[in-house]
C-alpha cells in the first residue's frame, strides 16, 4: 500500500523522550509502532537517528514512498523540547511544534483514559497523521533573547510573590 504521510510523535520530558513511528496510507489506514525511549541529550538524539535507519518502519513496497518526508511532532513543553527541536531541524527533518492544549483537546476525542509517555507519544503521532502540520522555524536571535528575558521576568515575579507571602506570614505569625 502506498504511504502518503510519515510522522514520528515525540513525548518529551526533562530527562528523556519517547517516540512512536506512524504512517498513513492512501486508504487512510493508520499504523503506529511500539514506543522507543531515549535520553534527552545529544547521545539520545543520535540514537534516535540510528533507530530511524534500523527500524525500517517506513519502508514500503511502493518506491515512491521514499520521497515522502518524515515529520516529527512534539509539544512545546517549556525548554525541554528545544535542544531536540534544534537538532532535528539542523539534520534536515521536518518538525512541527504544537501547543500542548491542542494535543490535549485532540486526545479528549479518543478513548484513552490512561496517561503514560507511550500513550502520549502515540496520541501525538496520531495527531500528526490526521492534521495538517505547520513547520517549526528556528527563532531568530531577537526572538530567542526575548523568550529568555520573558522566562527570567516570570521567574523573578514569582520569587517576589513568594517573598512577599513569607514576609506577610511572618508579620502575622504568633
Amino acid at each position: 500500500m502506498k504511504l502518503i504521510k510519515k510522522v514520528i510523535g515525540v513525548d518529551i520530558s526533562k530527562d528523556s523522550f519517547t517516540v512512536r513511528f506512524g504512517s498513513l496510507d492512501q486508504e487512510l489506514n493508520q499504523s503506529i509502532s511500539k514506543a522507543f525511549k531515549f535520553t534527552n541529550n545529544p547521545k539520545g538524539f543520535n540514537q534516535l537517528l540510528k533507530t530511524i535507519s534500523k527500524v525500517h518502519y517506513f519502508d514500503s513496497e511502493d518506491l515512491s514512498s521514499k520521497d515522502i518526508p518524515i515529520w516529527f511532532l512534539m509539544e512545546a513543553t517549556g525548554v525541554y523540547y528545544e535542544n531536540l527541536a534544534y537538532f532535528l531541524v539542523k539534520n534536515k527533518f521536518f518538525l512541527s511544534v504544537v501547543l500542548a492544549k491542542k494535543v490535549k483537546n485532540f486526545s479528549k476525542t479518543l478513548d484513552n483514559k490512561s496517561k503514560t509517555d507511550d500513550i502520549d507519544a502515540a496520541i501525538q503521532t496520531q495527531y500528526g497523521l490526521e492534521k495538517k502540520l505547520k513547520p517549526w522555524i528556528i527563532p531568530t536571535g531577537n526572538f530567542k533573547e526575548l523568550k529568555e528575558l520573558t522566562r527570567e521576568y516570570r521567574s523573578s515575579k514569582e520569587s517576589i510573590v513568594t517573598i512577599k507571602n513569607q514576609l506577610h506570614a511572618k508579620s502575622y505569625s504568633y
